[in-house]
């Protein structure tokens, strides 16, 4: 959903907006593969619980119990790793940035959701 906003707001010419969003889309596909590591009714240890309170997308790739994947991706795939360097670029301070260029947002929304080697595609299968 977030990365569907962020190519409403790279459409519109929100460049900044749409940057922002985007890269938070990642963070959000990430705690997603979190949570589904969850039961139901689950109390979770304190410190995991509190360390998923980040937007360190590196750490996010650890607590999601991905990076063993996330490197064989990297490793196989030059176009993956090359996704993976746009975004890993972005951080939540992105929010505050009035200037972001057409170039740098639609750069950042291809390396999230392009197929088949966006960072969001890859995602959603551990979800």
């Amino acid at each position: 959903m977030r990365a569907e906003e962020g190519k409403c707001l790279l459409d519109a010419g929100h460049f900044s907006g749409s940057y922002y969003l985007t890269g938070y889309a990642v963070e959000c596909a990430f705690k997603a593969v979190i949570a589904a590591h969850c039961e139901r009714y689950e109390f979770p240890d304190k410190a995991f619980a509190t360390a998923c309170y980040t937007h360190d997308l590196r750490v996010l790739i650890k607590l999601a119990q991905l990076q063993d994947v996330f490197l064989n991706s990297i490793a196989s795939s030059g176009a993956f790793r090359e996704n993976w360097e746009a975004v890993s670029e972005w951080s939540e301070v992105a929010r505050y940035r009035s200037k972001v260029s057409a170039h740098k947002a639609q750069c950042l929304y291809l390396a999230c959701a392009g197929q088949p080697k966006g960072v969001l595609p890859w995602i959603e299968q551990y979800w």
